[in-house]
């Protein structure tokens, strides 16, 4: 692929991010806190799979610590374990409500509290913000 192509896929990536990270807000201001959590997660799985399309790679690993691990661009991020405390703290926020066998017999709100909630949404605001700056990055060196 292009970088033009990579580029224009990794701000798709990040918008569908940006709506998530609304959503998630949204969601706990509505006082659905296990619901924000989810928003969360897939927020910051949709910031981290920007970065693997502005690569030119379509991410094919699910779980957040996966894509970040092998992130195309672990080797250039300062900082790195950093990113892989924050990605298993996101994935306990993939809550299993969404599907028939995650939560067995509890009901989602019994699971994630607003502090929970608040916790999934600083952590995927940190890859939002920090894909959005490499993303813009690589974009300045191309109008160089």
């Amino acid at each position: 692929m292009s970088l033009r192509k990579n580029l224009h896929l990794a701000y798709f990536r990040l918008q569908i991010a940006e709506d998530d990270m609304k959503a998630a807000c949204a969601l706990l201001q509505a006082g659905l806190p296990a619901h924000a959590c989810s928003a969360a997660q897939q927020c910051g799985v949709n910031a981290v799979e920007s970065l693997w399309y502005l690569a030119g790679i379509d991410p094919w690993i699910k779980p957040i610590v996966g894509l970040v691990a092998r992130l195309p661009q672990r080797d250039d991020i300062s900082g790195f374990a950093v990113w892989m405390e924050k990605a298993a703290g996101l994935e306990e926020y993939d809550n299993g409500f969404r599907h028939s066998s995650g939560l067995s017999d509890l009901i989602p709100r019994r699971v994630y509290r607003p502090v929970e909630a608040q916790d999934a949404i600083e952590m995927a605001r940190f890859f939002l913000d920090a894909a959005k700056g490499i993303v813009a990055v690589e974009e300045a060196k191309q109008v160089d």
